[in-house]
Parts: structure tokens; C-alpha cells; sequence
């Protein structure tokens, strides 16, 4: 496939397609966050609001399956399409739900709604993926995927807000918002070109499964990374002890809370745009020394008792976050080849995103026996466990940038 030059024309492309698939992203947060306020006010049930917060993480622990697909059929673009005309049609049967107020019909149709969203936000990462492998100069993987992730996380932190304005206007009607701007994402999606690799041979599903696990089996480089993503599981526990260290460690209020996690924003968008200005050197070597301070960051939420003061591990936890995932995505996309892009991903998903199942329940228990302090404590060190893990993994410590 002819790869596309450093030009103007090139970059505009470049883009224009990032933003589209990304804006996918835009609303499935948009949508995740309407439906939790909406469930928890309408239903004032925990319960069926946390089995709600749950969901989404479910489609992951089948990423492996989820990239098959996409590595195997010929017109990724179809199925990005087809979830998204799902997800409009059932976005549309919960507005005229939550207009006539179905309760048990409106906690049904969000319950699907979350699961489809979660293998939307799976596939269409997947997707960008081989799209980026397949279209994109390996000189330049590093600054595409900066831009990537700059333009998901500041959609993401876009989505929020937008959240509680069509909140704070109209509860009722609040879902009207998302129908429209998913209708003209899905309008923008049609002209993308996302065509599948010509010259790999095209393996049935059985098939692909197979050659998919031998290959991430075979491949040192990526079972070590594989084993080193199992520390998200820890890692992911971030977004539940902030709360909980806002609320009872600091006896403060919502608004801190959303002011702490809009600086954790903030802090991976930088850290995002700063890693492209690493030219030279061995991802495990940054991935140590940047790993290093977020565990310093974590462990020191102890020892902070001034919100204002808390600002500065919360944005660097982040920061170098971003820089250590634009660093290991560029590197990761020379390392994968094209026709088993999905796969890994889909394997690194499973474990990266599907854990985060788990880990809101471990957390509360660790929380509940600990305190926060000292579970912030703990999932410092096992963070420094695993990072300093890859000095005995020559192979992905090793890589170059």
C-alpha cells in the first residue's frame, strides 16, 4: 500500500482520520457519563449504578477475539459502521424511554448500550492501529501517535464538560445531544478509507486465532510486555483512590474531585505532546526512570493533606504516563507486523482494560482494610515492582525509541 508523504495533503489526511475514529471516543465517553448520572438520579440505586460503571470493561476481556476479527476480515470499515448505527438506534430507544420514564426499560437498554460502547472503543482502537501501520512513515509513528492520543484525551476531557451542560439544561432530554453529534460522526466515518492489507494471506477465524496466540507466544519482545501490562491492574485503581482520597482523606467536596481530574487530563495531554521530543535512546530505560517518579507520585498522596497541594502528583503521575505510552506505542507499531495488529492489541487490551474489572473491587476492599494512605502506599510500590521488572527483560528494555 502507498504510504503516505510528509506533506500537507498527507497530514491533513492524517487528521482528518485520527479525529474521526477518535471522535468515536468523544462520544462514548459523552454517552458513559450521561447514563451514569442518569441511572444513579433516576434509580437511587449503587447498586445497578455500579453494575453500570462495570460494564464497559467487559468487551475487553474478549479483545483477543474482537482483533481476529479485524485482522481477518477485509472491510474494517463495515464493522466500525455497522456498531455505530447499533448504538445510534439504541441511543435513540433511551431518549424516548427516558421521556416516558421506563425505569426497568431505560437500566436494559443502558446495560447493552455500555457493553456496545465498550467493543466500539476496542474495535475502533484496533482499528487505528492498522491504520496507522498501514498508511503512516515509520519515521514519523512517534509524533502520529502524540497526536493520537493528544486528540483523544483532550475529547475525552471535552466530553465531560459537555456531559454536565446537557445535564444541568435538561435532564430528560439530555440525550439528545449525543444522537446528533454521533449521527455526524457516523456521516464523517463514510468517506474514511480503511482498506485491508493487500499481499498476507487471510486466515479463517480458527485460523487467525491460532496463528494470532503462536505469534505473541513466539515473540519475546511481546510476551514480556504482555506480563509487564498485568501491573495495570494496579495502576487502574487511580480514578477510584482519587475519589476516595478527596472525599475521605481530604474531606472535600465534588468540585476538587473534578479539579484533580481534569489536572490528571491535562497532565497525559502534555505528557503526550512532550514524548516526540525523545529522539534517541531505550524505551526500558525511560520506561524506569519516568516509572520511578509516578511511584514516588502515588506513594506521596500520604504524606498531602492540601488539595491545592495534591495538584502536583496527580498532574505528574500523568504526565509521565503520557510520555511512557506515546514512547511504547510508537515502538510497539514498528515491532507488530501489519496483519497482526489486531491481535496483540486485542491481547494487551484484555489484560490493560479487562482487569479494570477487578480492579474497583480490589481497591474498595484495600481502601476499606488499609485506608488510602496506605493503599496509595502499596500500589506505589507494586508500580516500582514492575517497572523496575524490565531491567530483567532485555529484549523490550532494549528497544530503541
Amino acid at each position: 500500500m502507498k504510504r503516505l508523504k510528509l506533506s500537507e495533503t498527507g497530514w491533513r489526511s492524517i487528521l482528518f482520520t485520527i479525529s474521526i475514529i477518535n471522535s468515536l471516543y468523544f462520544n462514548i465517553t459523552l454517552i458513559n457519563t450521561l447514563e451514569l448520572w442518569i441511572i444513579s438520579k433516576i434509580s437511587g440505586s449503587s447498586l445497578i449504578t455500579g453494575i453500570l460503571f462495570s460494564l464497559i470493561s467487559i468487551p475487553f476481556f474478549f479483545s483477543y477475539f474482537t482483533g481476529t476479527i479485524v485482522d481477518t476480515i477485509k472491510n474494517k470499515k463495515i464493522i466500525l459502521l455497522a456498531f455505530s448505527f447499533l448504538l445510534l438506534v439504541i441511543l435513540f430507544l433511551s431518549q424516548l424511554e427516558l421521556l416516558v420514564n421506563n425505569l426497568f426499560a431505560l437500566i436494559l437498554l443502558f446495560y447493552i448500550m455500555t457493553l456496545l460502547t465498550g467493543f466500539i472503543f476496542d474495535i475502533s482502537g484496533a482499528i487505528m492501529s492498522i491504520w496507522i501501520k498501514e498508511n503512516i512513515n515509520e519515521e514519523i509513528y512517534k509524533k502520529v501517535s502524540s497526536i493520537n492520543q493528544i486528540i483523544a484525551r483532550s475529547l475525552g476531557l471535552f466530553a465531560g464538560v459537555l456531559a454536565g451542560i446537557f445535564l444541568t439544561v435538561n435532564l430528560k432530554y439530555s440525550l439528545f445531544g449525543p444522537l446528533f453529534l454521533l449521527g455526524i460522526t457516523i456521516f464523517l466515518l463514510l468517506p474514511i478509507k480503511i482498506s485491508s492489507t493487500k499481499g498476507i494471506k487471510k486466515s479463517g477465524l480458527k485460523e487467525g486465532f491460532i496463528e494470532g496466540f503462536n505469534y505473541i507466544r513466539k515473540n519475546k519482545v511481546l510476551t514480556q510486555f504482555v506480563i509487564l501490562t498485568i501491573g495495570n491492574f494496579f495502576f487502574n485503581m487511580q480514578g477510584l483512590l482519587l475519589l476516595f482520597y478527596v472525599e475521605d482523606f481530604l474531606h472535600k467536596g465534588p468540585i476538587f474531585f473534578s479539579m484533580l481530574g481534569a489536572v490528571s487530563e491535562i497532565g497525559i495531554i502534555l505528557g503526550s505532546a512532550y514524548a516526540p521530543k525523545i529522539k534517541k535512546g531505550k524505551l526500558g530505560f525511560y520506561h524506569v526512570l519516568f516509572g520511578t517518579f509516578i511511584s514516588a507520585s502515588l506513594m506521596s498522596y500520604i504524606l498531602i493533606h492540601n488539595v491545592f497541594l495534591a495538584v502536583i502528583p496527580t498532574f505528574a503521575v500523568s504526565f509521565f504516563s503520557g510520555i511512557n505510552s506515546v514512547l511504547t506505542s510508537s515502538v510497539l507499531l514498528r515491532v507488530i507486523d501489519k496483519e497482526y495488529m489486531g491481535r496483540v492489541r486485542g491481547t494487551i487490551s484484555a489484560i490493560s482494560e479487562g482487569l479494570v474489572t477487578f480492579s474497583g473491587p480490589l481497591g474498595g476492599v484495600l481502601i476499606a482494610a488499609m485506608g488510602i494512605g496506605q493503599t496509595y502506599l502499596l500500589v506505589g510500590l507494586v508500580m516500582l515492582i514492575f517497572f523496575y521488572l524490565e531491567l530483567a527483560f532485555k529484549e523490550f528494555y532494549n528497544l530503541r525509541i
